[in-house]
């Protein structure tokens, strides 16, 4: 029984080692490409090592548009998509009403559509109704697709909440709102600022959806890349890249210090 238990523990090791392979190996290869002196990308690795890439980086006026306005789109859509799935998570946890499965499904609901299939639906809406401006054009389709991952986080910790210290709040005199703001956020607080950086992440790195509305008025920084990837073969998109993935593991470090992974979507599977 226990050479059982120890065999199949190592096929559960090797097949997991092949699948974080899988998923490692792309990522991998673009930090070695970023890294090489080859003129051109070229893998397997045989040039020699260089930065050479990373230093022309400062050059592409367009990467560092897109930059900045990659930076300001996911700090708003952080924003509205906290607000939005608070408020929507303070609904379905605390109140039983017709329809709040409902709202917890049409909350979810990004998750189930394609982006493209969204993006095109979106684009064709902007284009006959022209609401807004281009960065808010872009801004609706963003919190759309971050709310179901600050909608179930947030949700997550207000279920972990007891609702006994608000009222007792609401009993020594405090409104709803000096309720909510002294004691059920400070408590809430953690989740909030996953919710927050979680948003933030899907949407600095989205593509998918960015292809169809961002135009040359507010072009994003991983629709430049894409643009740039399409005609040239240097590393210069390898070491842009690397990068992006940087700005996202340090938020991802940042969440598991602060809130913790484990806590966080454990809470959220429960």
């Amino acid at each position: 029984m226990d050479m059982v238990r120890i065999l199949n523990k190592k096929v559960v090791g090797v097949y997991a080692g092949f699948v974080l392979l899988f998923v490692l190996a792309p990522l991998l290869s673009i930090v070695f490409v970023s890294v090489s002196d080859a003129r051109f990308i070229s893998f397997p690795w045989n040039e020699g090592f260089s930065l050479r890439w990373y230093a022309e980086i400062p050059n592409q006026e367009a990467f560092l548009d897109g930059a900045v306005n990659s930076v300001k789109l996911a700090a708003l859509t952080a924003l509205v998509a906290v607000v939005i799935g608070t408020l929507a998570s303070l609904a379905v946890v605390r109140s039983k009403f017709p329809g709040r499965n409902l709202v917890v499904l049409l909350g979810s609901s990004p998750l189930f559509v394609p982006e493209v299939l969204f993006g095109l639906a979106l684009l064709l809406a902007l284009s006959k109704w022209q609401v807004g401006t281009p960065l808010f054009q872009i801004l609706i389709g963003h919190v759309v697709i971050t709310l179901p991952f600050t909608l179930r986080v947030a949700t997550a910790a207000l279920t972990d909440f007891n609702l006994d210290q608000e009222n007792a709040a609401r009993n020594l005199g405090a409104s709803k709102l000096q309720a909510f703001f002294l004691v059920t956020f400070p408590q809430i607080r953690s989740g909030v600022v996953a919710a927050a950086v979680m948003a933030f992440i899907v949407s600095f790195d989205n593509i998918a959806l960015s292809l169809f509305i961002a135009g040359p008025a507010f072009e994003l920084l991983p629709v430049a890349l894409y643009a740039y990837a399409l005609n040239s073969f240097d590393g210069i998109a390898a070491a842009t890249s690397v990068l992006m993935i940087g700005v996202s593991l340090v938020a991802i470090v940042v969440l598991d210090r602060t809130v913790g992974l484990d806590k966080l979507f454990g809470g959220a599977a429960d």
